[in-house]
């Protein structure tokens, strides 16, 4: 966020082709198939988040980067053939100790 101060980029793209959910130690693929793209790095990860099935204001950056920058889910255009709903996955979790880890902050 601090970054997003002094540069906002042109384009900021997510590749969630293959995706990874559990754990950085015990990863498991998740074959999504989709990218992001957009020229609001803010927005990009509200609809990153949306489509692995968090809530963005439940994640604490996105939430403190909304805040901070502005910007609301309603203020953003998604351009998708076919709907967004369609790409939506709710499979994506972290494993125990990443959520305990959450909770504390680390």
């Amino acid at each position: 966020m601090d970054l997003l101060e002094f540069f906002q980029p042109s384009l900021t793209i997510v590749d969630g082709i293959i995706g990874g959910t559990n754990s950085e130690m015990n990863t498991k693929l998740v074959k999504h198939g989709v990218l992001v793209a957009g020229n609001n790095v803010v927005a990009v990860d509200i609809v990153s988040a949306k489509l692995i099935g968090f809530q963005p204001e439940e994640v604490e950056h996105i939430r403190n980067a909304m805040e901070r920058f502005g910007i609301s889910e309603d203020e953003i255009e998604v351009i998708s053939n076919p709907s967004i709903e369609k790409f939506v996955r709710t499979d994506y979790r972290l494993s125990l100790g990443s959520r305990f880890l959450g909770r504390l902050g680390i």
